[in-house]
């Protein structure tokens, strides 16, 4: 979490408190769901404030739209085969993309222009593949063996997850956390429907192939550093490193692939939270009193 005017002003603070929670992800987002019901009911009525619950698939649905229209606008479809990649926890800004293509067709409609031909390619990590199962569920989880003298896991039975690994259920970037997202199926058919597939990759992948990463993204001013333990938003990078070995592996069935960056930023970007903007939580108790003190007058 970063640092602002909003942790440092005393009032700001108090109206923007940040909740942390031992538990894991998922227990985050549950708790947030708890307390956007009766809680958030509760504190709308005492204090006239409304709670928004961010996490609603619309919210990110109607905001992901801009995606597809800033694309028709500023990078025209070609002629082919346009896939989109992303690395994905449940996918919620591919399909507000979708969305923004099927407003875009509707509305292009009368002028006889044709509906590009557009993909999906989904990029994630060995902790929480879902939705690569979800859509190549065929295939399943290899099955890993480990190199005595590397101490590495190794597989070549499934090219849609790691080669090698240090470790077969690791996690490259904690935001990935969503087990078995209810939009794996919606996902899945329009992958089918409209071409386009999964990949899983590994930290491992990611250090072989950061300098080339590193390269190619730097032309459109998003400049890595160069020590990739500095980095605290991988997203990126798993993007990229999961379409450059998709296309290695012929996975990919397009003339084009536009990587979508969801986040980049390292270590050097942003000074953390002091502990003092930092408020324990045990329960849904403990975050109705935490949104009653910030709604309070």
């Amino acid at each position: 979490m970063w640092r602002s005017r909003l942790s440092d002003d005393p009032e700001l603070r108090r109206r923007n408190p940040v909740l942390v929670h031992a538990g894991p992800g998922a227990a985050v987002k549950a708790l947030a769901s708890e307390a956007a019901g009766d809680v958030a009911a509760r504190v709308r009525h005492l204090t006239g404030v409304r709670v928004w619950h961010t996490l609603d698939l619309d919210n990110y649905r109607a905001a992901d739209t801009v995606r597809a229209y800033f694309e028709d606008e500023y990078l025209p479809p070609p002629d082919g085969v346009r896939w989109h990649s992303h690395a994905v926890s449940s996918a919620f800004g591919l399909l507000g993309h979708h969305l923004g293509t099927r407003l875009l067709a509707e509305e292009k409609a009368g002028s006889g222009a044709a509906r590009p031909a557009t993909g999906y390619l989904l990029v994630q990590h060995l902790a929480t593949p879902d939705m690569v199962l979800d859509l190549h569920g065929d295939g399943g989880f290899p099955k890993y063996g480990e190199d005595p003298g590397s101490g590495l896991f190794t597989q070549d039975g499934n090219p849609r997850f790691p080669s090698v690994t240090d470790d077969p259920a690791e996690a490259i970037d904690p935001t990935f956390y969503t087990k078995s997202p209810a939009t794996a199926p919606a996902m899945s058919g329009i992958v089918r429907a409209r071409g386009g597939g999964g990949m899983v990759v590994s930290r491992h992948e990611c250090v072989a192939l950061y300098e080339r990463v590193r390269a190619l993204v730097a032309p459109s001013g998003v400049h890595l550093p160069a020590d990739p333990a500095r980095l605290r938003e991988w997203s990126l990078v798993m993007a990229v490193t999961g379409t450059l070995l998709a296309v290695e592996r012929g996975l990919v069935e397009a003339d084009e692939v536009v990587v979508h960056c969801s986040g980049s930023y390292t270590a050097d970007d942003f000074t953390p939270l002091p502990p003092a903007a930092l408020r324990t939580v045990g329960g849904v108790a403990d975050v109705a009193d935490a949104l009653h003190t910030a709604a309070a007058a």
